[in-house]
């Protein structure tokens, strides 16, 4: 019989991928479901609309699904707001839910970390959010959460278009000791991977995987090898005036500028990406995400570093010639 998964945040860079994953497999079917009627990225699949924030509207799709995966992202008043909604529905059901979590919940940890470790979710709000929604998603005995690093690939914004930017731009290299912390990068063909794995699975209790390549790499590992396939040479050292005024006073004056665009809906201006602090701060934590458990219960072949990054660097060069 072939299952019939929602895939909430179906249109979005992660969840497109796990639509697209699913579709061949021949035993499932993928729905992908968003707030919208704009795909943003096609696929040969069902789409439909639906508001994560609205119980009557979640209720009306959830009632033909035989399991949910959920790809949604937000801030996180959004975060907390739809996984309650998201809990409520499946109360009294036995329906599958696959929750796509982040390592922010572990916070503040430092050092390798199992699933097994104290979900801290101490950074910053939206690292509180994603640790509170794995407290309310936890109720659903039939759940399984994954905890990605830092998700990249083709279709990525965040980790691979903004950065590749950064990196042409020069605004970003090699960042010396603020870029060692380490960087637990998963290409998002292995979290999807991931995604069709752990819908196999038969669990009772809710249970955790952490998603990360085995290699080791830092922050300036991954700058420095996305730089060479970007042909972004020659790689500079950022120094800490350079980084100080990027992330204390430019940043800062970029988001005072998005407010005044919003504010004024000018939706044809564009704005150079922003190096926040918390970039700066992430790119310091020595938390090594320990990925044994996904390697081994849900059979990943990890992508190496290298090809995943030169997969991404082809496609940045592809779109932005």
């Amino acid at each position: 019989m072939t299952k019939r998964v929602l895939v909430f945040g179906g249109t979005g860079f992660i969840g497109s991928k796990v639509c697209a994953h699913l579709a061949n497999t021949g035993w499932a079917e993928p729905v992908a479901v968003s707030r919208n009627s704009n795909r943003g990225f096609e696929g040969e699949y069902t789409h439909l609309t639906c508001n994560l924030s609205d119980e009557k509207s979640v209720m009306s799709v959830l009632k033909d699904a035989d399991a949910i995966v959920n790809c949604t992202t937000g801030n996180a008043s959004s975060i907390i707001a739809n996984s309650k909604v998201l809990a409520a529905c499946l109360v009294n059901s036995n329906k599958q839910l696959i929750h796509l979590s982040s390592q922010a919940v572990y916070g503040s940890a430092q050092g390798t970390v199992t699933e097994d470790d104290s979900l801290l979710g101490d950074l910053d709000p939206y690292s509180h959010a994603k640790a509170h929604a794995e407290e309310i998603l936890s109720t659903n005995s039939n759940t399984i959460f994954l905890r990605p690093g830092i998700v990249y690939g083709p279709g990525g914004n965040q980790w691979t278009t903004a950065i590749g930017h950064l990196l042409k731009a020069k605004r970003l290299g090699d960042l010396g000791s603020h870029g060692d912390g380490v960087c637990n990068l998963v290409y998002v063909d292995d979290v999807a991977e991931a995604v069709t794995s752990a819908l196999k699975l038969d669990v009772n209790n809710p249970c955790a995987f952490n998603l990360s390549n085995v290699e080791s790499f830092t922050w300036n590992d991954y700058l420095c090898e996305y730089a060479l396939a970007l042909n972004a040479v020659p790689i500079k050292r950022v120094g800490d005036l350079r980084l100080k005024l990027e992330s204390k006073v430019f940043s800062f004056t970029l988001k005072a500028v998005e407010k005044i665009i919003g504010t004024y809906n000018f939706q044809r201006l564009s704005l150079p990406y922003a190096i926040r602090p918390s970039f700066i701060s992430l790119c310091q934590q020595n938390l090594a995400l320990d990925s044994s458990r996904a390697t081994k219960d849900l059979n990943i072949n990890w992508t190496e570093n290298k090809i995943g990054i030169k997969k991404s660097a082809d496609w940045f060069n592809q779109l932005f010639k």
